[in-house]
């Protein structure tokens, strides 16, 4: 097997496959089951693997080095001269002739068009200098990037920040910060993180809440230690101010926050610097929102700042579904801008209390489309006093979907659900549509009353997968509050899920 210290081994029962680390830190080799119950036979099929795997390059991996992995960018560009420059960059750095590197990259940023490609070479040697902790060469060769008036790209200011942030240069992490927001580049979380912490060091608390209030509260809540230390910075300074509105932002965010954050907030209140004595104890909620230390019920949560930013999310997304080039048929789809004819029609017939997923709903995983259940659920909230709004996809006016009623049938049931609830049909030929109109009549409704409930079986997984992060934590933590599932029995039988909202037909 291989003997270099950068390369370790280890068993699993999965088929012989090479695993490579993006960036080249570890090698793993998986032996394959016979390995480990015929030790006798291992070693001569696994050289037999790695004499096949020689004669045969893959586009991740170079001959000579499996373990450098040549950007996507650069394999996709067919540009053979620089993905061998960037091997040999990296192979310079494995071996430790970071002189040899740098003097080659400084010369092509001297003398030849800067691209795209010699950006990411450079991206690749900054990695490898930080990683080995050659600090001065970083600031060499962004010495060098000023000269020539070298931006770089996103990656290369991280990766900056990264250097900086490691030799404690608060003006400079400041500066590409900056130079970053100029540049129209969204920095990474991590990048704030090391300007607070900075900022923090140089007791300039205002840059420090700055930085911090621009970190997304996802990753604040995946990083509670670094909350906690910000606080008790605070209380420890006695910055009460920036305190306050750091809780503050902690709410309109809706952050999640951990034992660690929570302690520090515990700090705060029992500092003894406060105008009034305050006393904190732990609790939990009853599903119906009563406090189990007080026995009061918590105040109902308003339209904020996280629904705002899905609302104008969701907008975007159902309007570019829309202006997408589609048939002639999408064509009038447009000319008749559907989202804000709905916004009419929650404004006009509203105000509604419940939105259902009307083809999700009478959709039966096993019978087909089946109206009966649909009714009964749109009753049984009718008889609640509750108003219902049906969201219905294109297909639910097709008779061809129906197995078990005919044509007239069917328009008769539609008829009837017109009768008992408000429709609103969403014609189109693309998939997923209806679910983007379903989740904007919801989060419309919720302005008004953040009770609202929706009711569909969908994971939307389709929307979920684009999403970035924060977005994403904002919509599974609305879809928790909001969304009510049905769950199914047999063909007439089913119950919504949470049992808090239980509800049978």
């Amino acid at each position: 097997m291989i003997s270099s210290p950068f390369y370790r081994t280890f068993s699993c029962e999965t088929s012989v496959k090479i695993l490579t680390r993006v960036l080249c830190k570890s090698f793993y080799t998986c032996k394959p089951r016979y390995a480990v119950e015929n030790p006798g036979t291992h070693k001569e099929k696994a050289v037999n693997f790695a004499k096949s795997h020689s004669r045969v390059p893959t586009k991740y991996q170079n001959d000579s080095n499996p373990a450098i992995k040549i950007p996507r960018f650069l394999r996709k560009t067919k540009d053979k001269e620089q993905m061998d420059r960037y091997y040999r960059v990296k192979k310079q750095c494995f071996e430790g002739k970071f002189e040899s590197a740098i003097s080659e990259v400084e010369k092509w940023l001297s003398f030849e068009a800067v691209k795209t490609s010699t950006i990411l070479i450079l991206n690749g040697l900054l990695y490898s200098l930080f990683e080995n902790g050659k600090m001065e060469d970083i600031v060499r060769l962004k010495e060098t990037m000023d000269s020539y008036d070298i931006k770089g790209d996103r990656s290369t200011y991280i990766v900056l920040i990264d250097s900086f942030g490691k030799m404690k240069n608060f003006g400079m992490v400041s500066k590409l910060l900056e130079d970053m927001s100029h540049f129209n580049m969204d920095p990474h979380y991590r990048s704030y993180m090391v300007a607070t912490e900075l900022a923090l060091n140089e007791t300039d608390f205002a840059k420090a809440h700055k930085y911090f209030v621009r970190i997304e509260s996802v990753y604040k809540e995946m990083h509670d230690d670094f909350c906690a230390a910000f606080i008790l910075q605070l209380v420890e300074n006695k910055e009460f101010a920036i305190a306050e509105s750091v809780f503050q932002e902690f709410r309109e965010d809706r952050t999640r926050l951990g034992d660690q954050t929570l302690s520090a907030i515990e700090r705060y209140f029992h500092s003894g610097l406060l105008k009034a004595k305050w006393e904190t104890n732990r609790t939990t909620l009853s599903t119906s929102g009563i406090c189990q230390c007080c026995k009061e019920k918590l105040e109902e949560t308003k339209f904020g700042k996280s629904e705002e930013n899905l609302s104008v999310y969701f907008q975007k997304l159902v309007n570019n579904k829309l202006n997408a080039g589609g048939s002639v048929h999408d064509e009038e789809i447009r000319r008749k801008d559907k989202l804000q004819e709905l916004f009419r029609l929650l404004e006009s017939e509203g105000p509604f209390q419940v939105v259902i997923d009307g083809l999700n709903v009478a959709m039966h995983p096993r019978y087909g489309l089946e109206f009966d259940p649909l009714f009964k659920l749109v009753e049984s909230y009718s008889t609640q006093e509750q108003k219902v709004l049906v969201i219905a996809a294109n297909q639910l006016i097709q008779p061809k979907r129906s197995k078990a009623i005919s044509t007239a049938d069917h328009w008769e049931a539609i008829a009837y659900l017109r009768s008992i609830s408000t429709i609103y049909f969403v014609k189109h030929n693309k998939s997923g549509i209806d679910d983007l109109f379903l989740i904007n009549a919801a989060l419309h409704l919720c302005r008004e009353d953040n009770e609202v409930k929706m009711i569909s079986n969908d994971k939307f997984m389709d929307h979920r997968v684009n999403m970035k992060p924060q977005t994403l934590s904002y919509f599974k933590r609305w879809l928790s509050e909001h969304q009510v599932i049905v769950h199914w029995y047999d063909q007439k039988i089913m119950k919504l899920m949470p049992e808090v909202r239980e509800c049978r037909t």
